[in-house]
């Protein structure tokens, strides 16, 4: 079971130094296409895509308390959004980007809303069946002009804007890593403002929190929900953009799960948390593969239920808890190193 432990509040020196890590971040990304290969900038871009649509999820159940089984709908439909505004309208890559947001935003107002009054399992019901139905959606006759049906859509690549030099792929990996590190660093800091406190307070105590601090909890949670399907969708739209393709095999119900292994992995409420299990959802089930083609499932199941089993919080809480025992285990030696330093003083 994952147990609802969201962020703590932090102080602003904290907020300065996550954004001093942001711009950190983004040096090292504008350096990094000059020690890579073109293959590992593709990998290192869908890593990143991986990462916004985790942390989504991550915002949502760890700041928000809800589980939803369903962002891989909200993926598909900014997926196809981009792939539909860019490819078949003709408008701009950045605006079809833009659309893909709108789009996935709308998606998750319209289930937001139907399912305010929803918690804990039932919510998690709701959205998966939108998440096996979706797929299903995708491949209806009645929308094959839109969305090509089971062939899905090819989509071309985008040209660098302004008549910029550079390579389309390079342009395609720096246009990648911007959007990402701004959506991740806009998803933290509505976690740290006053949104995330009431959100935080609604899911703590959601009967204190309207009766005592007069919030409607219902809306809130609407609005939570349509800011994570709004980022999820960019993260859909991005990764239409990197593989230039979009079929409904691409988002069938174990993409949900697979973001929901991410945050279990990684742990609630934290970035970092988001990027352990971004890791692991992305890089493990590769690296078990080349271990043994036939027992994949096996072998990257069995990895899940030992990682549930030692550490429940994921492995932020992991590293919380040794942090904490590294703390009491010095806090404790210290009375004796003092002891021992007057046994020397008395002997000498």
């Amino acid at each position: 079971m994952m147990s609802h432990v969201g962020p703590k509040l932090r102080s602003p020196a904290s907020g300065h130094g996550q954004t001093l890590l942001f711009v950190a971040a983004a040096i090292a990304l504008a350096v990094l296409p000059f020690f890579t290969s073109g293959y590992q900038q593709f990998q290192l871009g869908q890593f990143l895509v991986l990462l916004i649509a985790v942390h989504a999820l991550n915002l949502l159940a760890g700041v928000g308390g809800q589980i939803s089984l369903g962002n891989g709908a909200f993926y598909a439909v900014g997926a196809y959004a981009y792939a539909i505004a860019f490819q078949t309208f003709g408008i701009g890559h950045g605006f079809a980007l833009l659309i893909a947001m709108m789009a996935a935003g709308l998606a998750g107002l319209v289930i937001g809303t139907a399912g305010m009054r929803l918690q804990g399992t039932h919510l998690a019901l709701a959205t998966f069946a939108v998440a096996v139905a979706m797929p299903q959606f995708l491949r209806f006759s009645g929308m094959e002009p839109l969305t090509g049906g089971p062939g899905g859509i090819l989509i071309d690549m985008p040209s660098p804007p302004f008549g910029l030099e550079i390579a389309s792929d390079l342009y395609l990996f720096f246009l990648v890593s911007a959007v990402a590190l701004a959506v991740l660093w806009v998803g933290e800091n509505m976690a740290r403002g006053r949104l995330g406190r009431m959100l935080i307070a609604a899911r703590d105590n959601p009967v204190a929190a309207a009766s005592t601090g007069g919030l409607d909890v219902g809306p809130l949670r609407v609005k939570l929900f349509v800011v994570t399907a709004a980022m999820t969708g960019i993260a859909g739209g991005l990764n239409a953009m990197l593989t230039l393709f979009v079929s409904p095999d691409g988002f069938t119900l174990f993409l949900s799960i697979s973001l929901l292994v991410g945050i279990v992995i990684g742990g609630l409420g934290s970035l970092l948390g988001s990027i352990i299990g971004t890791f692991f959802v992305f890089f493990v089930p590769d690296l078990v593969g080349r271990v043994s083609h036939s027992a994949t499932g096996v072998m990257f199941g069995g990895i899940i239920v030992a990682c549930m089993f030692f550490a429940p919080n994921g492995a932020v809480g992991l590293l919380r808890a040794a942090r904490n025992f590294i703390k009491k285990n010095l806090r404790n030696a210290r009375p004796i190193r003092n002891i021992i330093t007057r046994i020397h003083a008395n002997e000498g």
